[in-house]
């Protein structure tokens, strides 16, 4: 089977405290996190709450919609608008019921990379540092109960605490081949109802105005966006029509649109063509003269993830984990979301994947390369004491 190898020569000493984190991790996977299971979310945050104060953190629990955003902060994180924040979930994708099976330094159970490792990689991190290390900086821990579905009810706490920091470390798997990830693609789901004039099909010279052509018109000018090489997709993914009858123009048709984006450039693209096409409509009554009126309501709106800041902050990402892993690795741009994504406001950079190897997430085969989360620890480690040393 192939594997991402680290050419590592590991002491006696590493692999015994990769077997006891690994331990710990196991305890945490046993939990079932998917968002069908509120109360065993919370018990987990609990549980990592304790850890974070052994460790001096002072620990916020901010409600929404019975969901709790666990914040952890040292105390001159509290006050600070330069703080260095760690990203990470409690919640998993799927509602598997947790097992973990392991397959030579590959350990396999659901919600094990993505992200309960990438917690244990922070918390790792943050006790490798020591206590008199963390409490020179200002460290922020952001750990949300429902990242799977959006992170939805704290997005202006994101957008309010991003802009109280410098540095955004965010714990979500590093990729199968070892890569960091240092962009993701941003994502609005669109939901247009459009009302029309409805009639019979074949009668002549009475009022009427098809939504469906209105639907048809506006994917026309949609679907040549669809760009691969520049990492744009525009898809529709849902029409329900109201009445779904064959000699029938229906009076009403719902659109749903997957837009997905690299960039706010491709963002403001998308939503300027079907903003302009509603304000213009062409399909109109040919009696009354009334067009099909359409209504726009967002459903999910995530902002692209761009690399923003100084190359020497990635560089020194990439060094730090190259000395742990002897393996040479890079910055990689992904297609998917995360939390870090809503941070793209951050003063200096944002960084994502500086959790633990991992492949087959959101799927019954989910796995992390055990090595890497010793590895990716030490790593983590040693960037949030480069990056305190700007603090200096």
């Amino acid at each position: 089977m192939e594997t991402t190898q680290i050419a590592h020569a590991r002491s006696g000493n590493e692999i015994e405290a990769n077997a006891s984190t690994l331990a710990r991790l196991i305890e945490w996977v046993k939990i079932p996190t998917h968002q069908s299971e509120p109360s065993n979310i919370l018990k987990l945050q609990k549980i990592i709450a304790l850890e974070l104060i052994e460790l001096g953190f002072e620990i916020d629990f901010v409600q929404s919609d019975g969901l709790a955003l666990l914040v952890a902060q040292t105390t001159c994180a509290k006050n600070s608008e330069h703080a260095i924040t760690l990203l990470g979930h409690v919640d998993t994708a799927l509602a598997t019921p947790p097992s973990v099976r392991f397959e030579n330094d590959w350990a396999y159970a659901n919600g094990i990379g993505d992200n309960k490792g990438g917690l244990m990689v922070g918390l790792r991190a943050l006790e490798k540092l020591g206590y008199k290390n963390i409490h020179k900086l200002p460290i922020r821990f952001i750990i949300s109960p429902n990242e799977e579905s959006g992170s939805n009810g704290f997005h202006q706490i994101f957008e309010q605490f991003a802009k109280k920091t410098d540095w955004v470390l965010g714990l979500e798997p590093a990729l199968a081949n070892g890569n960091i990830i240092d962009g993701r693609c941003g994502n609005r789901w669109y939901q247009i109802d459009f009302n029309g004039v409805g009639a019979h099909a074949g009668r002549f010279n009475e009022p009427h105005a098809n939504p469906l052509h209105a639907i048809a018109k506006l994917t026309n000018k949609l679907i040549p966006l669809n760009d691969d090489h520049s990492k744009r997709r525009v898809n529709i993914t849902d029409i329900k029509v109201s009445p779904g009858i064959i000699n029938a123009i229906p009076s009403h048709a719902q659109l749903k649109i997957d837009a997905r984006f690299a960039t706010t450039f491709d963002q403001k693209l998308v939503e300027t063509i079907i903003s302009e096409e509603l304000a213009n409509q062409s399909v109109i009554c040919p009696i009354t003269n009334v067009p099909v009126k359409g209504k726009i309501e967002i459903l999910d709106d995530c902002p692209p993830l761009e690399r923003n800041g100084p190359n020497w902050f990635y560089q020194a990402a990439l060094a730090a984990i190259n000395s742990e892993e002897e393996k040479v690795i890079h910055c990689q741009h992904t297609g998917g979301a995360s939390d870090a994504n809503h941070f793209f406001q951050a003063r200096k950079g944002v960084l994502d994947g500086l959790g633990p190897i991992a492949r087959g997430m959101h799927t019954d085969n989910e796995a992390i390369l055990i090595s890497s989360l010793e590895t990716r620890s030490c790593a983590l480690s040693k960037l949030i004491h480069t990056l305190g040393e700007t603090y200096a």
